[in-house]
């Protein structure tokens, strides 16, 4: 038997469990979901969680109801092989996607949506997580894109050798025609850009995209102080350790670009969850913090004068630069990095190779980031302001 479910009502189907909300995909669930919620929209949130994700902090938010269901095997790394083993051997899904298809946890959600009424729209929350739904259910999908996902395996191809390189590709194409797939079943795809919607809309004309931003909370201009030590400028760098482009960015940051810095001129934090066990490497280097995990990343933005995205291939938002400028931080990111992002040129500084980064740092001052942090605040707060952005998604449900 049903519940009483008011017709104001969502079931939110995410991939992860998103609190404490310490990534990006996380931050962008959780300041979707909180505002709706507290303008009255019923959220009835399922969580598909890693199996190897114990730790699970208690929701903060106003959510009607809330189940959890597991995906995957014991580590991340035996989900891994046994999903890249299984989609290049036995076909069909990509890698990716395949914990979200096992045939019990299908079963498993069916038995949820089963006690809600049959017209509830359904949100998914990113794309691995549709291959848990029914496919009869596709009438009430609504697609949350946090990234055009083929297309950063199909980057990351470009800049590995080798097996590696073969097997990306593979899987790009394969997880190419499963997000054509999700966009075309779905009454309506949501892109966090516009030019992640144009690459939506380039896979399939038959598909329904408009454009969610992913937002914040801009009601109250931040103060922008700078670090008060001369001569020390101090960077931030803010994500997800285990997210493939991050890795390959903060590498790229240490190598090429770290070493070549004004000596005691600059300290360096990262920040952020996930396996960040490649960056021991540098431990010990003078003037860097790696810090993991953190409780809340609030005092860590407000020590810094400069916040880094060294992204060399990305697709969606990065919200680590939302966030950054909602707190009156200055950014330095790469094209990539601040791709879809719609800003302008005077609310970031861009730059490409370690040779322009080494120059636009070594010539910074604490003062100069301060001043960019003040001229984007007012442009960033006009486009990502997240109770205006989440009254969207309400106004179509």
């Amino acid at each position: 038997m049903a519940q009483s479910t008011s017709k104001n009502a969502v079931l939110w189907v995410a991939p992860r469990w998103p609190f404490p909300p310490d990534d990006g995909a996380k931050v962008a669930m959780e300041r979707l979901i909180r505002p709706l919620s507290d303008s009255g929209v019923q959220v009835e949130l399922l969580s598909i969680v890693p199996a190897w994700e114990t730790d699970l902090t208690p929701s903060p938010l106003r959510l009607a109801s809330l189940h959890i269901e597991r995906r995957g095997g014991a580590s991340r790394f035996a989900t891994r092989l046994s999903s890249a083993f299984a989609s290049v051997f036995l076909g069909g899904l990509p890698y990716s996607v395949r914990p979200f298809s096992n045939k019990a946890l299908r079963a498993r959600t069916r038995s949820w949506l089963e006690q809600f009424p049959t017209e509830t729209p359904i949100l998914i929350d990113g794309l691995h997580v549709a291959a848990v739904l029914p496919p009869e259910t596709s009438s009430r999908w609504i697609y949350r894109a946090h990234n055009v996902e083929w297309r950063i395996l199909e980057d990351f191809a470009v800049l590995v050798r080798g097996p590696k390189k073969l097997f990306l590709r593979h899987q790009a194409q394969r997880l190419r025609a499963y997000e054509k797939y999700v966009i075309e079943s779905a009454r309506v795809s949501f892109a966090v850009s516009r030019s992640d919607a144009f690459e939506l809309e380039k896979l399939s004309s038959r598909a329904r995209v408009e454009v969610l931003h992913i937002g914040a909370d801009f009601s109250k201009e931040p103060e922008y102080t700078h670090s008060q030590r001369t001569g020390v400028t101090r960077l931030l760098f803010v994500g997800r350790l285990d997210w493939e482009p991050n890795r390959d960015g903060l590498i790229w940051f240490l190598k090429e670009i770290w070493p070549h810095l004004t000596p005691g001129a600059f300290e360096l934090e990262i920040v952020g969850s996930g396996d960040g066990s490649y960056l021991e490497a540098w431990r010990g280097s003078s003037g860097l913090s790696l810090c993991g995990r953190v409780e809340s990343v609030q005092k860590h933005y407000a020590a810094a004068d400069l916040c880094l995205v060294p992204l060399r291939w990305a697709s969606g938002t990065r919200v680590k630069i939302i966030e950054a400028l909602q707190l009156g931080r200055a950014v330095l990111s790469t094209k990539a990095g601040a791709l879809g992002l719609e800003l302008g040129s005077k609310a970031l500084e861009i730059a490409e190779t370690p040779e322009e980064w080494i120059s636009l740092l070594n010539t910074g001052s604490a003062k100069k980031w301060e001043d960019l942090a003040r001229r984007a605040w007012p442009t960033a707060a006009a486009s990502y302001g997240e109770k205006a952005i989440a009254m969207k998604l309400k106004e179509f449900l």
